[in-house]
């Protein structure tokens, strides 16, 4: 089974904020004549940025497979066998994670944490409980 990823707004306004920022920067410095190499910096440095970002918004989401979940985000998966997760926990906090929204789930295991936001939570909740019944949902 398949979870999209759940996308916050602030995460697109971040995008276009860069990319206004990056835009306007490129303009000055068109207009002021600066060297033609700071007007390349400019836009690799846009161009550079959006294609690391992009898959981020793109790839997102988590597949429930027969003995483990995945996580896909941008350029990485993680595997977590359900046997190893320990508590399920829902969570607003901004730490870093595998999360483009502030609706997410703490997935505490034997070995890390991963946190994750996407569509249709209390699905995804039942089913990691039906796979492993010792799971503590706070």
């Amino acid at each position: 089974m398949k979870y999209k990823g759940k996308i916050g707004l602030w995460w697109f306004v971040l995008i276009i904020l860069f990319n206004i920022f990056i835009g306007y920067i490129t303009y000055i410095t068109y207009v002021s004549g600066s060297s033609t190499w700071v007007l390349i910096l400019n836009i690799a440095i846009a161009l550079i940025t959006n294609i690391f970002i992009i898959p981020f918004t793109i790839n997102n989401y988590v597949t429930l497979e027969l003995d483990k979940l995945i996580i896909h985000f941008g350029f990485f998966k993680t595997h977590i066998a359900y046997s190893d997760i320990l508590s399920l926990e829902e969570t607003k906090s901004p730490i870093a994670g595998s999360a483009l929204s502030f609706d997410r789930i703490m997935i505490t295991t034997k070995q890390s944490k991963a946190i994750i936001s996407i569509k249709n939570k209390k699905q995804f909740i039942e089913e990691i409980i039906k796979h492993n019944t010792n799971v503590q949902y706070k």
